[in-house]
């Protein structure tokens, strides 16, 4: 092993507080300071810099974004740019390689009326969301007729420089699959062209709820915190989370909000009972957000307990 290769791992075993346990070529294991597996899950490739923990799936291609998540010296995140080169991308400090996204060829803005029924249908179906003309011209909401993704709402996401970087979409009829995604990945910002990082944040599950929050909101697109998300929110020094996810993601909400209370965050969980922001409305939204309590260890075991 080469003098920089000896660098790299002092400076991870440093950040990591722990010797890296050496499995193949030169693939090196740690416990993830993610999930704290009991067991090293987080292996890193100290020649490629792919890291994976194969537990949370926390994973990049570049191990600055390691030394970036546990808040390393800004030092040694120097050093290891020096060792392999490039250093920091100001839209790209995660990947090597910027996957391109696209709406679906079929897509129609719902901001231009027609006289087709489809049109109409998908009109209606966006208004008993609550959602306004206003909010179709903000997120640029359309529609698709035909294509994979016919007879559905389409919400596109765009990064910070307004470009698209993921859409979900929601079927507009009676189906058995009414979400469909792009094939794309999640580890992304979602809205991030809204967000004031000055500001708090609340995070939501999907685009539906996001829009009815309206106010410097995050949707998941899902239920799993992106790696990008968690640490433009660790670099941006967020001062206050809000956390509002469905019940029936209880587990997802304990995972999260522990990984922020880990990191000196301040957080509020809201559960919902039944009913989802759209329906409760924005107002009504902005007096539970008001009303929630600030989690701290104590509550959060509470919460795992049933409580």
């Amino acid at each position: 092993m080469n003098f920089e290769k000896c660098k790299v791992l002092s400076i991870l075993d440093g950040v990591l507080h722990e010797k890296g346990m050496k499995k193949k070529d030169e693939n090196y294991a740690y416990h993830c300071p993610k999930c704290h597996h009991h067991k090293r899950k987080l292996e890193i490739d100290i020649n490629s810099q792919v890291f994976h923990c194969w537990t949370c799936d926390f994973k990049g291609r570049k191990i600055r974004n390691v030394l970036l998540f546990v808040k390393a010296d800004r030092h040694y995140i120097t050093e290891i740019d020096k060792i392999y080169g490039g250093g920091y991308k100001e839209r790209d400090n995660e990947d090597d390689e910027v996957e391109i996204v696209s709406l679906p060829v079929d897509f129609k803005s719902l901001s231009i009326p027609t006289n087709s029924i489809e049109y109409k249908q998908a009109l209606c179906y966006i208004k008993g969301r609550g959602i306004t003309g206003y909010d179709i011209l903000k997120y640029n909401i359309g529609y698709c007729e035909e294509g994979r993704y016919k007879n559905r709402i389409v919400i596109p996401s765009y990064d910070e420089n307004g470009i698209l970087n993921f859409f979900s979409s929601r079927t507009y009829y009676d189906s058995n699959l009414t979400y469909m995604n792009s094939e794309t990945s999640k580890d992304i910002i979602g809205f991030e062209l809204f967000v004031d990082w000055n500001e708090p944040i609340t995070i939501v599950e999907g685009a539906f709820d996001a829009i009815a929050i309206k106010r410097n909101v995050i949707p998941l697109f899902g239920k799993t915190l992106s790696t990008k998300l968690q640490t433009k929110i660790i670099e941006n020094n967020v001062p206050e989370i809000y956390l509002v996810l469905d019940n029936d993601a209880l587990k997802s909400t304990i995972r999260i909000a522990e990984e922020f209370l880990s990191n000196g965050r301040k957080i509020k969980v809201v559960r919902l009972e039944e009913k989802d922001p759209s329906k409760i409305g924005f107002e009504n939204m902005m007096g539970i957000l008001k009303q929630a309590e600030e989690m701290d260890f104590s509550s959060l075991i509470k919460m795992k307990m049933g409580f």
